[in-house]
C-alpha cells in the first residue's frame, strides 16, 4: 500500500479525486494514518478534497487515536461549507472527549460563540453545532452543567438554539422524565415567534437509546403543548 502511495505522489493521479480517494481509503483501512495525513494535506494544498465519505472515514480514524494536532490543522484549512459536509465538528468534539479534554473544548466553543458577529457567521455556526457530541459532553462532564447552561442561554440570545435543546434533553434523560425540563420548555419553546424546539433531534436520541417511556412522554408533550419543531440541519 505504501508503494501505491509513493506512486501517487509522483504522478498526476493526485489531481484525480476518485483515484486519490480510493488510495486514501486503502491507507485508512490499513491503519497507515501518517501516510493518509500526508496525502490529505497534499490534496488540500492543491485545493482539492477527497470524496466526502472517504474524508469522513479519515477524520474518524484521527478521532479514534485522539490526533487533535492534525484535527486542529485541518480545522484551520477547511472552508466552512466543506466542514459542514464532512461533519467536522462531530469528529472534533469526540476527539476532545476521548482525550478527556471536555473542559478545553467547551472553553473553545464559548470563544467561538462570542466571536459570531454577523448573519453569515451565524448561519454557518448554527449548522455546525454537534448536538450529539454536546449531549455526550454533559454526560461525561456533569460538573460543566452550570457553565454550559450560561453558554446555552447566551446562544439563544444570538439565535443559536442547539445548545438549549441539548440542555433540555440532558435534564429529561437524567430524570427519565420530560417534567425535569419543564422550566426550559416553558421559557424557550412554548409560544415562540421563531420555533426553537428540536423535536426530531430528541426523538433520534431516544430511539437510539430505546427509551420508549420518554418517547411516549415526548409525543404527549408535543400534542398537549402544540409546540412547533424547528427545521434541523444534518449535523449530529
Amino acid at each position: 500500500m505504501r508503494n501505491k502511495f509513493e506512486q501517487w505522489k509522483q504522478s498526476s493521479k493526485q489531481y484525480d479525486i476518485r483515484a486519490s480517494s480510493d488510495i486514501l481509503e486503502k491507507l485508512v483501512k490499513n491503519q497507515l494514518v501518517n501516510e493518509a495525513t500526508e496525502m490529505v494535506f497534499e490534496m488540500l494544498s492543491e485545493n482539492i478534497y477527497p470524496a466526502i465519505k472517504i474524508f469522513k472515514m479519515y477524520l474518524r480514524s484521527l478521532t479514534e487515536i485522539n490526533d487533535l494536532k492534525t484535527l486542529n490543522k485541518i480545522n484551520e484549512q477547511l472552508k466552512p461549507r466543506l466542514k459542514n459536509k464532512v461533519q467536522f465538528e462531530k469528529f472534533f468534539i469526540q476527539a476532545h472527549l476521548n482525550a478527556n479534554l471536555g473542559k478545553e473544548y467547551l472553553d473553545m466553543f464559548n470563544k467561538r460563540v462570542n466571536s459570531v458577529n454577523n448573519e453569515s457567521e451565524l448561519k454557518r455556526f448554527k449548522m455546525a453545532v454537534p448536538r450529539f457530541g454536546h449531549l455526550n459532553l454533559l454526560n461525561q462532564y456533569p460538573d460543566l452543567l452550570d457553565k454550559y447552561t450560561t453558554i446555552a442561554e447566551r446562544c439563544v440570545e444570538k439565535g443559536i438554539y442547539s445548545p438549549i435543546n441539548v440542555l433540555w434533553l440532558n435534564k429529561c434523560l437524567k430524570e427519565n422524565s420530560v417534567a425535569a425540563g419543564e422550566d426550559i420548555f416553558q421559557k424557550y419553546f412554548i409560544n415562540q415567534t421563531t420555533p426553537k424546539f428540536m423535536g426530531h433531534f430528541a426523538e433520534r436520541v431516544l430511539k437510539q437509546g430505546n427509551n420508549e417511556a420518554l418517547l411516549k412522554q415526548l409525543a404527549e408533550l408535543k400534542e398537549q403543548s402544540g409546540v412547533v419543531s424547528i427545521q434541523e440541519n444534518s449535523i449530529k
